[in-house]
């Protein structure tokens, strides 16, 4: 990132959205294995987790930001770069 933080609100947002995915995903799989088996699901949780919650990160914060360096977005922009390629074409 260029120096500018998440705010808070979308950092809070991204812990229930994944507490709730890594939830689900976790009943899930406590149904499909055997339910005695209770001493992987916490790691199965945190695990979880802390993907989405950095999958979400990157999603909606850091990606954006890496397009936008990728993409131009003015006009001015697109036809100077557009003029710089022909130019470096051979005549």
């Amino acid at each position: 990132m260029n120096g500018q933080k998440t705010p808070r609100v979308h950092r809070i947002g991204y812990g229930i959205l994944s507490f709730f995915f890594a939830g689900g995903v976790t009943v899930v799989f406590n149904v499909l294995l055997n339910p005695s088996i209770f001493l992987i699901l916490p790691v199965v949780f945190v695990t979880l987790w802390s993907g989405i919650y950095l999958f979400l990160d990157w999603l909606f914060v850091q990606r954006p930001e890496r397009v936008k360096k990728n993409v131009p977005t003015t006009s001015e922009e697109w036809r100077r770069k557009q003029k710089d390629f022909y130019d470096s074409l051979p005549r």
